[in-house]
C-alpha cells in the first residue's frame, strides 16, 4: 500500500519548487488533514490524492468526499479517536474506507519517541503517518516527504507562515501546533538513517 508513495504535509516549503509533478509521478500520494488543491498550488504540490492521512479531529472537518480517496488514513490506534468530542461523525461518514495504525505499531512509535528524544512527547498526525510507512516499508526517503516544513532547515529563510493555503498562522522555528518541532524533527532524521 505504502510502495512508491509521496507524503505531502501542509508546510509552505514547497512554495516556488515546481514539485508539484514529481508530487503527481509517485504511484500513490498521501494529504495531510486539511490539506488543499486547487489551481494556485498545482505547480509546488500537486493535485494526485490516492490516500487522506487525518486525525479526525473536528477542525479537519468532512468536507471531502469518500470517493475522493481509495483510503483513509488514521494514524493511531482506533480507540484514540474518542480524544476529539465529535470524531465519531467524521469517522462515521469515512468508516468503509478507514483504516487506523494497529497498537503495536503505535508502542513502538512512542518508544522510539522517547529513545530519540529523551522525552514523552505526543507524536503529530503527520510524524505519525511517516512511522507508519516506515515501518510497512522497511525504510523512509526525504525524497517522499515534502511540505514537511519544520523538518527542513531551509524554512527559516523562505517562509513565516504555517500552512501553504493559509498565511494568517505564523510559522516558528521548531514549531508545530501542540507539539514540539524540535523533537519531531529528530524522530524524522532517525527514521530516514534507519531502516525499519
Amino acid at each position: 500500500m505504502f510502495k512508491n508513495v509521496a507524503i505531502i504535509g501542509n508546510g509552505p516549503s514547497e512554495i516556488n519548487s515546481n514539485n508539484g509533478s514529481l508530487i503527481d509521478s509517485f504511484d500513490k500520494v498521501i494529504r495531510m488533514n486539511n490539506f488543499k488543491v486547487d489551481d494556485t498550488f498545482i505547480d509546488d504540490y500537486g493535485t494526485k490524492t490516492n490516500y487522506w492521512c487525518t486525525n479526525m479531529n473536528t477542525s479537519v472537518g468532512t468536507k471531502y468526499r469518500e470517493e475522493d480517496f481509495e483510503y483513509v488514513l488514521v494514524p493511531f490506534p482506533a480507540h484514540m479517536l474518542n480524544r476529539h468530542p465529535k470524531s465519531e461523525k467524521i469517522y462515521n461518514k469515512y468508516r468503509s474506507i478507514t483504516l487506523c495504525m494497529s497498537q503495536s505499531y503505535y508502542n513502538e512509535l512512542i518508544a522510539l519517541v522517547k529513545k530519540v528524544t529523551g522525552t514523552n512527547t505526543q507524536p503529530s498526525t503527520g510524524l505519525s503517518m511517516l512511522f507508519w510507512i516506515w515501518k510497512e516499508n522497511k525504510k523512509l526517503s526525504e525524497d517522499q516527504v515534502f511540505g514537511f516544513s519544520f523538518f527542513k532547515d531551509l524554512h527559516e529563510e523562505r517562509d513565516n507562515w504555517h500552512h501553504y493555503f493559509d498565511d494568517s498562522i505564523p510559522w516558528q522555528p521548531g514549531y508545530v501546533v501542540n507539539h514540539n518541532g524540535v523533537a519531531e524533527k529528530k524522530v524524522y532524521k532517525y527514521l530516514v538513517s534507519h531502516n525499519g
